[in-house]
């Protein structure tokens, strides 16, 4: 029997947050979380039920500070200047993005009675998240400040130009390359999903963010979360299906804080096997979507020469 393992379904939210989370909370269909400083992250995305994670480190972003231009105020995307370091070049270059907004007004034409969403009367500036902005004059913009007036108030809106962001450019010029670090799982169905296994302390997220902030400070850690589009009770139980995921994407990457299974299924004896076995599994597919407008690259897998849609999705086979 030929089982299929589709991780189509994923989201991403910065991993240096998740390791001091206090608190996650919903402001329309943009989450909020919270450090224990009071500072908070916006991200967008359901995260509840996923029981795969891949710990990557990717490029930090910078803004250009009077790159920021809106084309058309009856559109919904404005266009900026982001610095970053490009891993295959092995060095800093500079793009202009078109971003699509995550904040825009609904306007009624008159005439026409049609309903558009657009950035009318948002202003865009740049925002300052690593430092102070007013105590560094040398600090570069890392994200995008949305200000607007809602009943006569000021309303001001903050996002960081991190990876999670960069979903929502529309013009990439080429596959952003996320390094697989660390791939892992929360097994157990219904108690604990992998948002929680990461928040409640993780000795290799710590490893990560220890090593890059003293060997890569250009580079941060993400966290990339899957969970199965099929159901697979019927053929095993569900800690032999993500246990088996887990397994067959570490010996493809080879992941450098990942310890075990590196060369599974060679390892005949280990239980996995065994219970793989036992339900009949004679080859296992697996197939793998990075984030959108990136690609995941490892010691063990090179950023492709000629990359297309296609080349960014990783098949996998393996023989029981």
């Amino acid at each position: 029997m030929e089982i299929l393992l589709k991780c189509l379904c994923n989201q991403v939210m910065p991993a240096t947050v998740i390791s001091h989370a206090k608190k996650i909370k919903k402001d329309e269909e943009i989450n909020i979380i919270s450090d224990r400083e009071g500072n908070q992250t916006y991200f967008v995305g359901d995260f509840k039920n996923y029981h795969l994670y891949i710990l990557v480190s990717c490029t930090k972003f910078k803004v250009l500070s009077d790159s920021i231009k809106i084309p058309s105020r009856r559109k919904n995307f404005f266009t900026a200047t982001v610095r970053y370091f490009d891993v295959i070049r092995n060095e800093y270059t500079d793009s202009t993005f078109t971003f699509k907004s995550l904040l825009t007004r609904r306007l009624t034409n008159k005439l026409t009675g049609k309903i558009i969403d657009c950035l009318y009367d948002i202003k865009i500036h740049p925002a300052y998240f690593s430092d102070n902005e007013h105590n560094n004059i040398n600090t570069e913009a890392d994200g995008f400040s949305f200000e607007y007036y809602e009943n006569n108030q000021k309303i001001i809106k903050k996002f960081p130009l991190d990876l999670p962001f960069f979903e929502y450019c529309i013009n990439p010029n080429s596959s952003l390359p996320l390094f697989v670090e660390y791939i892992g799982i929360a097994e157990n169905f219904g108690e604990r999903d992998a948002i929680e296994r990461l928040s409640n302390g993780h000795e290799h997220l710590n490893n990560i963010n220890a090593r890059l902030s003293k060997k890569y400070p250009n580079k941060e850690c993400y966290a990339c979360f899957y969970r199965l589009e099929e159901d697979f009770s019927k053929i095993c139980d569900f800690t032999t299906t993500v246990k088996t995921l887990e397994a067959t994407l570490i010996q493809h990457f080879k992941p450098l804080e990942n310890g075990q299974m590196l060369n599974f299924p060679k390892n005949r004896n280990i239980d996995l096997i065994q219970k793989i076995r036992n339900a009949s599994i004679e080859k296992i597919l697996v197939e793998l979507h990075p984030p959108k407008n990136c690609i995941f690259i490892s010691n063990a897998i090179s950023y492709p020469n000629n990359l297309d849609n296609d080349s960014c999705v990783h098949s996998i086979q393996i023989d029981i």
